[in-house]
């Protein structure tokens, strides 16, 4: 569940900054989101993806964790 609600709010997040961008810039969807996407290495987008991606792993990690626990009550009833 802490999986869906983190993609759920990076997909939406990215979508409004892309509206966003589209707006101010007169830009079509895809030239924003290739230019929201690409990454050149030392700049803040790479930092913002590691965190991105660590998220992800870390809500990967509490998912296991929960459902484990909730395997494990099951088991002791």
């Amino acid at each position: 569940m802490v999986t869906i609600a983190f993609l759920f709010i990076l997909v939406s997040s990215t979508l409004l900054s892309i509206l966003l961008d589209m707006h101010l810039y007169d830009l079509s969807f895809f030239q924003t989101l290739h230019f929201s996407l690409t990454l050149d290495a030392g700049t803040r987008k790479t930092i913002v993806f590691t965190a991105l991606i660590t998220g992800l792993l870390a809500s990967f990690i509490l998912d296991y964790r929960m459902s484990k626990e909730e395997s494990e009550k099951k088991e002791a009833r």
